[in-house]
């Protein structure tokens, strides 16, 4: 077997940083400020820590924070210590927080005062008693230290080597648990700097650059984006939690050129940008995104209001990575709506869809055409941390993704839909994205989001969940439309509107779709019983849901 290369860990790419370039700007937060050297003592500082509180090679320690120095603190210390830095979503519940302190069996949990009760309520669940460091306060009944006096008086010098292997976990983080339980995919060290490298490549990196995430760091593809800055020694502003005015504010007052955001925060940050009037953020050459189509409106309303070009990709948490790549800067605006093609280090192939048999990674389909997207490479995880019992779909080292793509002539790809939200109506398969799209076109719908509701005579009937831009859009207005545009055959066709004042999404950005599938199980049944009472229920507006 041929040992992995190591390219070090985040802790000894910090300490030689810190030699190199002591002075350097290298955390910048509205609150706190760090060079290099500063960056490394508290690194240092919360690593002697935890040595002395008992945490050792390995041992898992659960992270529920937002993007602030203290994240970026505890992640590199945990390196440096040889533990595993557990990344939660701070929005889960306390119950799923409860199952990941049970499962990882974490001795230490470090969070953020805001998510306090939660915490303190999920050790409870889980029936274990962790340590717990609170970033902002100290519980003055003693269940909770607080992270400054913790650290008070504790060495700034390296720690005793951990002597970490280039295959040990270092960070895991987590399916957004919106379908079960979270599952976690660990990153190695090597597949950490991997992806950094990657990341550093398709973005055009070198250590002048400022880097920004508004989308939170427990997030695979901000983990990484955080990464790629952290190993270049390049200069980081932490936003805290998202808000798109101080994100803007930021950007301007750091001269950010680089940001990472989920497409809501997206043209989130484009609307208010134009808001402003001219260009906001003169110093911003790149947004990276993902997990979303582009369009040629999106893409000129964020040019106009914030001069960036857009990186658009696509990766799963089961890649610790993104495998595919769209640069507006170099890809043809007639491929907008495109994931591109397969970036550094990646193999695609797009196979056979056939959920009847496991289909052969050499099944591949002649383009164009439309089938399941496999990919493979050094990133994909082997299977799910600590959870032998979810298995990943894995062959011969192709990771199944049960994502339906389109590949054209030229072989780019467009993202058509998950397997999973497949509506199966009258024996015919409907593709949710593709109607969303369509929709999306109306002038008056901001957001959209299809899914399936139980049907008597078809099984499943196609429902649409609309935000307005405009609250005079009404069901009959929508559905006038999807009969004439000919891009939506008469079967994909909504047979029910609701409409609502926000879609759920998770942390990600995206949208919950089985919390609006049992919201709306019955959608079916109670607007037919609503239609022998009086006028067509497709027309009459639902409540909103927040």
């Amino acid at each position: 077997m041929v040992a992995a290369p190591f390219f070090g860990t985040t802790g000894t790419c910090l300490r030689e940083l810190a030699q190199r370039w002591p002075d350097k700007p290298a955390l910048l937060a509205d609150e706190r400020r760090l060079t290099f050297a500063e960056y490394d003592a508290e690194a240092n500082r919360l690593a002697h820590y935890l040595r002395d509180a008992g945490i050792r090679k390995g041992d898992n320690v659960g992270l529920v924070l937002v993007n602030c120095p203290e994240l970026a603190t505890a992640l590199v210390a945990l390196h440096k210590v040889g533990a595993v830095a557990c990344l939660w979503n701070f929005r889960l519940a306390s119950g799923d927080i409860g199952y990941l302190v049970r499962k990882s069996q974490a001795p230490l949990v470090i969070f953020n005062a805001d998510f306090q009760a939660t915490v303190l309520a999920a050790g409870a669940l889980a029936g274990v008693r962790p340590r717990y460091l609170c970033v902002e306060t100290a519980d003055a009944a003693g269940q909770v230290e607080h992270l400054a006096g913790a650290l008070a008086g504790a060495p700034a010098h390296e720690p005793p080597d951990a002597a970490p292997q280039a295959d040990d976990p270092c960070t895991v983080i987590y399916t957004s648990g919106t379908t079960g339980r979270p599952k976690g995919a660990a990153f190695t060290h090597t597949s950490q700097a991997l992806s950094a490298l990657q990341y550093s490549l398709e973005m055009g990196l070198d250590r002048g650059h400022v880097g920004l995430s508004a989308a939170p760091i427990i997030h695979g593809a901000a983990t990484n984006f955080f990464a790629a800055f952290h190993f270049l020694g390049a200069t980081q502003v932490l936003c805290g939690r998202y808000e798109a005015g101080k994100v803007l504010r930021q950007i301007t007052e750091h001269r950010v050129t680089e940001l990472m955001a989920v497409p809501t925060q997206m043209e989130e940050l484009a609307r208010l940008g134009a808001a402003q009037g001219g260009n906001a953020t003169p110093t911003l050459r790149l947004i990276r995104s993902g997990g979303s189509r582009l369009t040629p409106g999106v893409v000129e309303r964020v040019k106009a209001a914030l001069g960036s070009d857009i990186l658009n990709t696509y990766g799963m948490t089961e890649n610790c990575s993104n495998t595919t790549a769209f640069s507006t800067a170099i890809d043809p605006p007639e491929k907008y709506a495109s994931i591109g093609k397969a970036t550094h280090f990646w193999e695609l192939r797009v196979v056979t869809d056939d959920r009847e048999r496991e289909v052969s990674p050499d099944e591949v389909i002649t383009p164009p055409g439309r089938g399941q997207l496999i990919v493979r490479g050094k990133q994909n995880v082997s299977g799910y941390y600590l959870a032998p019992e979810e298995p990943l779909r894995l062959r011969d080292g192709w990771l199944y993704t049960r994502d339906i793509v389109e590949v054209d002539d030229d072989g780019y790809l467009l993202l058509v839909d998950r397997i999973d939200n497949i509506i199966i109506s009258g024996g015919i398969n409907i593709y949710p994205q593709e109607v969303e799209q369509v929709l999306l076109d109306h002038p008056k719908v901001r957001e959209a989001a299809v899914i399936g509701v139980p049907d008597p005579k078809w099984d499943e009937a196609v429902a649409a969940i609309i935000v307005p831009k405009d609250a005079a859009l009404s069901a009959a207005e929508l559905d006038a439309y999807c009969r004439c545009h000919e891009g939506l055959a008469n079967f994909k066709r909504p047979r029910h509107f609701v409409f609502v004042e926000t879609l759920p999404r998770n942390v990600l950005g995206k949208v919950e779709r089985e919390r609006l599938k049992k919201e709306y199980t019955g959608l079916a049944g109670a607007q037919a019983a609503a239609a022998t009472a009086g006028p067509p229920a497709a027309a009459k507006p639902s409540r909103p849901t927040g």
